[in-house]
C-alpha cells in the first residue's frame, strides 16, 4: 500500500485497456478492503495482511457471469467453462477435466441459463437497455487521496455509460424491490462504494459532470426482475463522510503502527439492547 514518502509518485488516471488481473495486483486502496474499518482498525489490518483467497461464492460467480455476458461476451471462454454433460467430479476423468480448467469459473448448464436469463431480464427494460446501449465497462481508475498523508486509491468501475451523468455498478440480488435493495445498500456499504468510485473517477479524469451513482439491479432467480436505482446525493454524502474518516484513521494507524480493536485497556459497562429492555417493562 503506497503512503507518502519523499519523491513518491502516485498514479492518476483511468486505464480502460488494463487487464482485470493487473488491476487486482496493482497497488492501491479499494473500497472493499477499506470497509473493514467499520468493524475496527484491527479487522482492517488483518484483511490487509491476509487477503481472502477463498474461491468466490456461487452468488458472486453468478454476478461475474452476468457482467461478462453483458459487457465482455467475447471474453466469456477466457473466464468461464461449462461442465460437460454427465460430468462427475468423483471419477478420474472428472478430476482431470476439473484440474485442466484452473483459472476459470466452472458453471453447470442450469447456472449458465440462469445467468443468460438475468442478462436478458436487464435488456427487457427499455430504460435499462438505453443505459447499457453505449459506454465503457470494467474501467480501472486510480487517484491519490491526501489527508495529512497520502494513499493511493483505486476503483474498478463496472459501467461508464455514454450520454448519462452517472457511473454504474451491476448488482445481482435476491430481490430488486426498492425497499429490499435499500436495506442491501445499508448492510453492504454500497453508499461508501458510490462515493468512493465517484471521487476516484473525478480525481482520475477531471470530469466533474458525473455526479450520480446508479445501481443496475437484477434478481438472480426467475423472473429476473430488474431495476435501476440512483443513490440519493444525501446518502452519497454519508458514504463520503464514512470513507474519508476511515482513510484518515488508516493513515493515523499506519503512522503509529497501532491498529486498535474494539476496546483498549479498560473494561466497559454493557447493557441490554433497547428492544430487550423494552420487552421487560411491566
Amino acid at each position: 500500500m503506497k503512503t507518502l514518502t519523499p519523491n513518491q509518485e502516485f498514479v492518476t488516471g483511468i486505464f480502460p485497456d488494463m487487464p482485470e488481473s493487473d488491476y487486482r495486483k496493482a497497488d492501491g486502496m479499494n473500497q472493499t478492503l477499506l470497509k473493514n474499518m467499520r468493524y475496527s482498525c484491527a479487522h482492517f489490518r488483518h484483511e490487509q495482511l491476509n487477503p481472502n483467497t477463498n474461491p468466490p461464492s456461487p452468488s458472486m460467480i453468478i454476478g461475474l457471469c452476468v457482467e461478462t455476458l453483458l459487457w465482455q461476451r467475447q471474453r466469456f471462454d477466457e473466464k468461464f467453462v461449462v461442465e460437460p454433460k454427465d460430468f462427475n467430479p468423483r471419477t478420474t476423468e472428472g478430476k482431470a477435466w476439473k484440474k485442466a480448467q484452473a483459472g476459470k469459473h466452472i458453471l453447470d448448464a442450469e447456472t449458465l441459463t440462469l445467468c443468460e436469463n438475468a442478462a436478458q431480464g436487464l435488456l427487457r427494460k427499455p430504460h435499462i437497455a438505453e443505459l447499457l446501449a453505449s459506454g465503457r465497462s470494467q474501467v480501472p481508475a486510480f487517484s491519490p487521496f491526501s489527508y495529512g498523508g497520502t494513499v493511493q486509491c483505486k476503483a474498478l468501475i463496472d459501467w461508464i455509460p455514454n450520454g448519462f451523468n452517472c457511473l454504474c455498478d451491476l448488482k445481482t440480488t435476491r430481490s430488486a424491490r426498492k425497499e429490499d435493495f435499500s436495506k442491501d445498500i445499508a448492510e453492504y456499504g454500497y453508499d461508501v462504494q458510490a462515493a468512493f468510485y465517484l471521487d476516484v473517477y473525478k480525481a482520475a479524469t477531471g470530469d466533474d459532470a458525473r455526479t450520480m451513482f446508479a445501481f443496475i439491479v437484477v434478481e438472480n432467480t426467475p423472473p429476473h426482475e430488474a431495476a435501476v436505482y440512483v443513490l440519493d446525493p444525501e446518502d452519497v454524502g454519508r458514504g463520503r463522510a464514512k470513507y474519508i474518516n476511515w482513510l484518515a484513521r488508516y493513515m493515523d494507524c499506519l503512522e503509529k503502527d497501532h491498529w486498535p480493536g474494539y476496546q483498549q485497556n479498560e473494561p466497559e459497562t454493557i447493557t441490554l439492547p433497547k428492544w430487550a429492555r423494552k420487552e421487560e417493562q411491566p
